[in-house]
């Protein structure tokens, strides 16, 4: 049974460092929060206030975040030689045994942590946006990750009531950057093909597909879809026009800056409203969905 973190460190204060601290805040494990910006460090004192967890500690230096912790989380900008040069600092000054972890949402660990001596001790838990709320996380181990490491950094993530994945190799993006990578290479070039505007395709892919997979999954919702012939059915019923649709998607790699322009006009032109209105909005809604969903899973 893994004992839990006497002191966990979050290195990052944006929105993943915040939501990072929150999660364990409120599970009373004492939290010490460092960003390299002033600016940023009174911006997670405030994000955290307004969550409503006040034990947290806001530490002066990178030594004094890390020091005596038991668990120290990477949540910085996703740059792969800012975040060595980060995990080869905080090496020098952790005890032998402290978990080290990065939020990277789809960097190779194996770059992540090239500096450091101990990799056995280091992995990636990608906590989804907001963490706080979203309970998934990818755990992605490198090739020279310990089994005890990722073992501790689950039972950790249980203890927070999230639901950790473990990805059996490491692949850039991961598995949730790719499907949702994917998924908004076809979302742009919907909105910029004039197909259909921002606000629509938004409320077309909240309440369609995406909320049969978020009851089901893909695959089994389609392995259910066909009844009793179950996905062999599906298949036989369905695939040909799948493929008819999979040949029509878009494949550019790259947006071009007239492109970027575009989406980004799109977008802005579609929500006028009040950023944080809306944010709170999302944050109520996905709230709602994951209490109806726990009901769903424990009923």
């Amino acid at each position: 049974m893994t004992t839990m973190p006497r002191k966990v460190a979050v290195i990052g204060a944006g929105d993943i460092g915040c939501g990072w601290a929150a999660l364990c805040a409120s599970a009373g494990w004492p939290v010490t929060v460092f960003d390299a910006s002033a600016q940023g460090l009174e911006r997670a004192t405030q994000g955290i206030v307004e969550r409503g967890l006040l034990e947290f500690t806001q530490a002066r230096s990178l030594l004094q975040a890390v020091q005596d912790a038991d668990w120290v989380i990477e949540a910085i900008p996703e740059d792969a030689i800012a975040k060595q040069k980060l995990f080869g600092s905080i090496e020098q000054v952790t005890g032998p045994d402290t978990l080290l972890t990065s939020s990277s949402s789809g960097l190779p660990p194996a770059e992540i942590f090239a500096r450091c001596r101990r990799q056995d001790r280091c992995l990636v838990a990608h906590a989804l946006n907001p963490p706080e709320l979203i309970p998934l996380v990818e755990v992605v181990p490198a090739a020279r990750t310990s089994t005890a490491a990722v073992v501790r950094a689950q039972e950790y993530l249980r203890a927070l009531g999230r639901m950790p994945i473990l990805l059996k190799k490491a692949i850039p993006g991961y598995v949730v950057g790719r499907i949702t990578a994917a998924v908004w290479r076809e979302c742009i070039a919907l909105v910029l093909e004039g197909v259909i505007d921002v606000d629509q395709l938004d409320r077309a892919v909240s309440l369609g597909p995406a909320l049969g997979w978020a009851a089901a999954g893909p695959h089994l919702t389609y392995h259910l879809a066909a009844g009793d012939g179950g996905v062999t059915l599906f298949l036989q019923q369905l695939l040909g026009s799948f493929e008819g649709w999979w040949g029509q998607l878009a494949t550019w790699t790259r947006l071009e800056p007239e492109q970027q322009r575009a989406l980004t006009q799109s977008i802005e032109r579609a929500y006028k409203s009040n950023i944080e209105q809306l944010r709170e909005a999302r944050d109520r809604r996905l709230g709602a969905i994951l209490r109806v969903l726990e009901q769903a899973r424990t009923a």
